[in-house]
This record gives structure tokens, C-alpha cells and sequence, in this order.
């Protein structure tokens, strides 16, 4: 058996035996097969694997590497739960005992993390309202309904939505906004066409851009230069 010697020994009265030398090694792999990941969300999975059949002459530790993120962990256990991940993101892990000697060999696996975009916006309304004390008109974006997150597990919360505004061909702005407010107020120009396009954004990507079109036109009084106090889109259009 290399893990033990049989060897002769001596004390200080010059006696002599047979006595047995116990040799420490390093661990093994750990054992059967790679490990495996559960529990897998967009932000954390279950690692766990099987302790190795030769733990080398005493108890064992197991450092497990995980790359990207730079994940260096040692546990005295057989799973672990792993945080802080990058949505859709495939991970190499690598799993090997530990003991006062050293390392055992390593066993590796990889496993991606899950990540969905956002839910779009189902519609986009937009009304229109002359301030006649400013003498300026506002357009009033609301994007119906808000996007909630319907599956936390695959889906990162949202970051901010996405309002890109084209004015008669040219791109006007685009402005990220808050994801707890859910519309937009701008000033226009009469008679102007204006394209909106809205969509939602977490740390996977985006949703599906919500678009409308319309032409900022109102009904005039014939003997008052002003615009009235009515105002209504002319032409209206989602896709």
C-alpha cells in the first residue's frame, strides 16, 4: 500500500518494533463525474460534484475557479451556491480537492447563466396641448402599459427606457429615462411629422420597439391668429 510503511523503530532505551509510517498525498478529482450547475437563474447557479474516492490521508477542502469573473472560492462542502452573474453568460467552472499536501487534479464544466430582454410596450399614446402663456405646444407621450418583469429567474430587471424621436426625417434626440416613469413631454413644432419609436432596456438587451407616427396639426379659429384651446392629431399610426 504506497498511503503506509511498515518501518523499524527505536526509543530511547534502545528498544526496537515494528511500527507503521502513515504517507499523506494529495487528493484525487473529485469522483464519477463533472460537476454539475442547478438552480441556474440570470444572476446564480447551484455548483455541485462528488467528493474524490482517495481524500490522500486526511480531510479535503475544494477550491472551484470559475472564469469570466474571475470566481476563486474554497469551501469545505460538495455545492455551493454562486452569485453575482452576468445574464446570459456561459461560465467554465473547475472544481479540485485540497489538502495540507496540495491539489488533487481538477474536474471542469461549463454552464450559461439564463437572460432575457424586457417585455415591449403592448401601445403608445400621444395627445397634444397648446400653452397658450408660453405660446408653445407639448406632446405628451404615454407608454401603455408600464413593462413589468413577469419572470424574475430569466429576466434582469429593467434599466431605463429608450425614447428615440425623428422630426420630419432628422433624428430629433433619443433619451433614456427612468424605468418607473412610463411617459415623455416634449415640446413641437406645428405641422411637423414626428416618428417615436419606445422600447425597454436591462443589462441582456432590448425589447421590442413600440413606434408611432403622427403630424403635429390642430384646428385654428378663423378670425383669432392663436390656436385653440383644441388640439387633435390628423394623422396616427402604431406599429
Amino acid at each position: 500500500d504506497l498511503d503506509q510503511a511498515v518501518v523499524n523503530c527505536g526509543d530511547v532505551l534502545g528498544m526496537s518494533s515494528d511500527c507503521t509510517l502513515f504517507i499523506l498525498t494529495v487528493p484525487s478529482a473529485p469522483e464519477v463525474s463533472p460537476p454539475t450547475c442547478t438552480d441556474i437563474t440570470y444572476s446564480s447557479l447551484v455548483l455541485q460534484w462528488n467528493p474524490p474516492s482517495d481524500d490522500g490521508g486526511e480531510s479535503v477542502q475544494y477550491n472551484i475557479i470559475g472564469t469570466p469573473n474571475d470566481i476563486n472560492i474554497i469551501t469545505d462542502n460538495t455545492t455551493i451556491d454562486i452569485p453575482s452573474l452576468t445574464a446570459n453568460t456561459e461560465y467554465n467552472f473547475s472544481v479540485r480537492a485540497i489538502n495540507s499536501v496540495g491539489f488533487g487534479d481538477k474536474l471542469s464544466t461549463q454552464c450559461t447563466t439564463l437572460g432575457n430582454v424586457p417585455n415591449g410596450f403592448s401601445n403608445v399614446d400621444v395627445s397634444l396641448d397648446y400653452n397658450f402663456s408660453s405660446d408653445s405646444t407639448l406632446l405628451y407621450v404615454e407608454f401603455l402599459p408600464c413593462p413589468i418583469i413577469t419572470d424574475p429567474i430569466t429576466t434582469p430587471p429593467i434599466d431605463n427606457y429608450t425614447v428615440n424621436i425623428i422630426e420630419s426625417g432628422n433624428t430629433y434626440f433619443t433619451e433614456d429615462i427612468d424605468s418607473n416613469t412610463c411617459n415623455y413631454t416634449m415640446e413641437v413644432n406645428e405641422d411637423d411629422i414626428y416618428n417615436i419609436v419606445v422600447f425597454a432596456n436591462n443589462n441582456v438587451g432590448s425589447s421590442n420597439k413600440r413606434k408611432v407616427d403622427f403630424v403635429a396639426s390642430w384646428l385654428r379659429d378663423d378670425e383669432v391668429t392663436k390656436l385653440t384651446d383644441t388640439a387633435v392629431v390628423i394623422e396616427y399610426t402604431t406599429a
